[in-house]
């Protein structure tokens, strides 16, 4: 399957835009949401894991054009915006693993992927207790946009990327001291990223074409983002952070 996101410029969109991304909603408690703008006025939704009520507020009324979802759980897959969604035209873009799970019927509006995928979005496994969950890559206005969150590690090279959208949900430390139960605490080890993973994986990775960092999915309990970006920047430099609030 080739997926295309794309539109041409409408006729009263007069002039071209920078590309926008705006972190609607993060962590666990609030629900995830994150909205990309592209030059040309397409509307992209990084998960829906909040009401169609405060979405559209957030949004100031746009329905956006294509959402997608990573994995079936609550915080990240709201079942009746997503439905509104679908019914109101929007294309959403789920692995049939999460279709399965959130209990959706066949809908023409309702797009399932894999990491076969082509086109200019590119989908990644990863490591949560999930049906199929996934992490993407947007290749929109000559950017590759990376959302990843709710993982245990990235398993996937992370290549030009321009923009990166990434949970860092707790540093080992905190987690360990922590008075969470203990099966809890297992739970976030095996199913989140550290921000000590994330810096690894940093280390290893080139950003030389990266413009900003939005960190994401940052435990209130377990995390602090500030921290976490102080810790971040002796690796990645000048890159601009953005949104990182918890």
């Amino acid at each position: 399957m080739t997926i295309n996101l794309s539109r041409k410029l409408q006729a009263l969109n007069l002039g071209v835009n920078e590309l926008e991304i705006k972190v609607l909603s993060s962590g666990s408690r609030d629900g995830n949401c994150t909205w990309v703008k592209t030059s040309d006025g397409l509307n992209i939704l990084l998960d829906v894991g909040i009401s169609f009520k405060k979405m559209q507020k957030r949004l100031s009324g746009i329905l956006p054009d294509f959402a997608f979802v990573t994995h079936e759980h609550h915080d990240h897959a709201n079942l009746a915006t997503i439905s509104t969604l679908l019914s109101r035209g929007t294309k959403v873009i789920m692995t049939g693993g999460t279709k399965a799970a959130l209990g959706l019927e066949e809908h023409h509006n309702l797009i399932k992927v894999d990491p076969t995928t082509g086109g200019n979005i590119q989908v990644f496994d990863t490591l949560h207790d999930a049906a199929e969950p996934a992490a993407f890559c947007l290749n929109v206005d000559g950017e590759r946009i990376y959302y990843i969150t709710d993982t245990q590690k990235i398993t996937f090279p992370i290549i030009d990327a321009t923009r990166l959208i990434v949970e860092a949900n707790h540093s080992a430390v905190r987690l360990a001291l922590s008075k969470i139960e203990d099966w809890r605490k297992e739970r976030i080890r095996n199913t989140h990223l550290s921000i000590e993973s994330l810096i690894s994986t940093l280390k290893n990775t080139d950003l030389s074409k990266c413009r900003e960092i939005h960190l994401i999915h940052v435990s209130s309990e377990n995390g602090n983002a500030a921290e976490f970006a102080a810790d971040l920047k002796p690796i990645v430099g000048d890159i601009t952070f953005q949104n990182c609030k918890q």
